[in-house]
């Protein structure tokens, strides 16, 4: 039987009973406050006994309205609460736990496995320090996690349905949020905030490296991508170079990761129409404000890879490993003169993917400071490695593919056939007519300058001299970028859910979040893979959605989890994370009573204060 809904409750005394009473609050503009309507207090039962304390017996008329009284005792106990007992129900001995009618029906079973290995992976990192430093104001550094989790878990960047996966789901913040107040929290998070919590994750990641005395070199990835919008409101929404195809208005957004462990250092929002190789000064600028990352090497693609980003980088004394363009001139000289050792097979490498790797040391000349009025401002010189990479299987794969598309081009002239756009351009280029033979022949001079950089490629570093480390590194950054797509598609981020300026700083600061989460599980993942661990999930969602089985129960006075078996509980061991039946209780974990000790108060603001002779019953 169900445990009634009596709503709020009075108790009055008068004569030597105390009796409880129904009542109505209004609200008073003046004072800006709630008061009881007068007259609206009504008499429903009394206690028994003369005390606070005791069984409760209602009056006729308002069992009528609650017929299921007639099946219950009710009694109120000492911390205010009316507690519901079945009237047949035989008496316990005290040793035996007793559960109420209504605590039963208050009781929850919440998904909780995969929150629960979230919540390992980011434990004391300084990620959810820092956001407990920055916006621990109303507890909002649990709304912003548990709304992480929900992009994460739900692969959905429409928060409509966020309050119903948290009815079922345990969280961080554990009491659902309506829509509205998930834009409320959205726009609460502003640039200020933000830009002291990149500060703070910046210092604090700083300050756990010296404790564990790492100084080892940390290789830090650089990387940046594009958002598509359908609003004409976002004050930052152009038309750019879209990533994903799309003939929209984009948003463009960096990104910098620590490519060893995933952890999140950096982000910023850019205008779209500003490509990825200009982004690089903003960023240095921000860098050297924050003091973010001052022994580190950042390591970016083509798209950052160009003279005056590698300037840029000397100029504040930024470490960097660069993919630079084969198309630069430096690069192609630098290619002719070293082409005979780079295909020497004696610097063949297994260690870089079957690649040629040669290294050459040059003098860089850069210009001390742009902002100098004179025609020619005053120049520096550094040291800079230049790492030649040769990949003849790439090389090979080019030549058929040309091989073949002039093929196809020569077939269709000879069938007097009309040529398409691309065939019509590969005669241009690649065919010449000999008319003493009266046939076509290839111009081989095209033919070889085609053929000549494909399978190279070029990694440029004012500090890492080693081209098989080099070759690594940029490697980790590859596949930070693939994580960083890969989440990017799946949770939906190709598309801002947001219509105007208000909510965009906050919603995307939560997808930065939720990202930087999912990577950090990713590269836990492939590090217990390397060591020979294969878990029977072939991606990290249905690993997700597996641990999502395992469910906590939640009562009045505790909560445990439902039975482990033993290959889930093999995957929090293999990924550090102890499992819930052996972890003690964190703060997703509380009871439904310590939650509601906790929201009490806000549930209380606004209402009338008791008069002397009256208190507020508590259910």
């Amino acid at each position: 039987m169900n445990a009634p809904d009596l709503g709020s409750l009075l108790i009055n005394k008068s004569g030597k009973f105390y009796y409880l009473c129904t009542y109505q609050n209004v609200w008073d503009p003046d004072k800006k406050r709630s008061f009881r309507k007068k007259g609206s207090t009504k008499t429903i039962g009394k206690i028994l006994g003369g005390s606070k304390v005791g069984p409760i017996e209602w009056k006729e008329s308002f069992i009528a309205l609650y017929p299921e009284l007639k099946g219950l005792d009710a009694k109120r106990n000492e911390q205010g609460k009316i507690v519901f007992t079945l009237k047949d129900d035989p008496e316990l001995d005290d040793d035996q736990p007793k559960i109420t009618v209504r605590e039963a029906m208050r009781l929850k079973k919440l998904q909780a496995g995969a929150t629960w290995l979230l919540d390992g992976i980011i434990a004391d990192t300084p990620l959810v320090k820092a956001l407990e430093r920055t916006f621990s104001k109303y507890k909002n550094h649990l709304k912003i996690l548990s709304l992480a989790y929900f992009l994460i878990l739900e692969q959905r960047n429409s928060m409509t349905l966020y309050e119903l996966f948290a009815r079922k789901t345990r969280l961080p913040y554990s009491r659902p949020l309506s829509k509205s107040a998930v834009t409320r929290i959205f726009q609460s998070i502003i640039p200020h905030q933000i830009d002291a919590f990149l500060s703070t994750l910046s210092s604090l990641s700083a300050q756990r490296d010296e404790a564990l005395n790492d100084f080892a070199t940390k290789f830090w990835a650089l990387d940046s991508t594009s958002f598509s919008t359908y609003s004409e409101h976002l004050s930052k929404a152009f038309y750019g170079k879209n990533k994903d195809g799309d003939d929209l208005k984009q948003l463009n957004m960096l990104m910098v990761v620590n490519q060893k462990s995933g952890e999140p250092y950096f982000y910023q929002m850019y205008s779209g129409n500003i490509p990825d190789v200009f982004t690089v000064k903003n960023f240095l600028q921000d860098s050297c404000r924050m003091q973010l990352g001052r022994d580190v090497v950042f390591v970016a693609d083509k798209g950052y890879g160009c003279i005056k980003n590698i300037n840029r980088f000397l100029q504040t004394e930024t470490s960097f490993l660069l993919n630079v363009s084969t198309s630069l001139s430096v690069c192609k000289n630098l290619f002719r003169e070293n082409r005979n050792a780079l295909k020497n097979p004696i610097n063949f490498s297994s260690a870089a993917c079957g690649n040629h790797c040669y290294t050459v040391e040059i003098n860089w000349s850069y210009p001390v400071n742009y902002q100098t009025d004179c025609k020619r401002p005053p120049h520096e010189k550094a040291r800079l490695f230049v790492h030649i990479y040769y990949n003849p299987f790439i090389r090979m794969r080019a030549e058929e593919i040309l091989k073949t598309n002039i093929e196809r081009t020569l077939n269709a002239i000879y069938s007097d056939k009309e040529l398409c756009k691309e065939y019509q351009e590969f005669k241009d280029t690649y065919l010449c007519f000999n008319t003493e033979k009266n046939e076509y022949e290839i111009n081989l001079t095209a033919y070889h300058k085609e053929l000549e950089l494909k399978g190279v490629r070029f990694l440029v570093s004012d500090s890492v001299k080693n081209p098989i480390e080099a070759y690594r590194a940029y490697y980790d950054r590859i596949e930070v970028e693939k994580a960083f797509n890969h989440y990017k598609d799946t949770l939906g981020f190709n598309r801002l859910r947001s219509s105007d300026d208000y909510s965009l700083e906050g919603r995307v600061f939560v997808q930065f979040i939720a990202t930087s989460i999912a990577i950090m599980l990713r590269k836990k993942i492939a590090k217990i893979a390397d060591k020979g661990f294969r878990a029977a999930y072939d991606s990290d969602q249905k690993l997700l959605k597996t641990l999502s089985s395992i469910e906590v129960t939640q009562y009045e006075h505790g909560s445990y989890f439902s039975p482990i078996v033993k290959n889930l509980a093999e995957i929090y061991n293999k990924l550090g994370v102890l499992p819930p039946e052996d972890a003690p209780k964190t703060n997703s974990d509380k009871s439904i009573d310590e939650e509601d000790a906790e929201i009490m108060p806000e549930l209380m603001e606004g209402y009338a204060e008791p008069d002397d002779d009256i208190d507020v019953l508590t259910r």
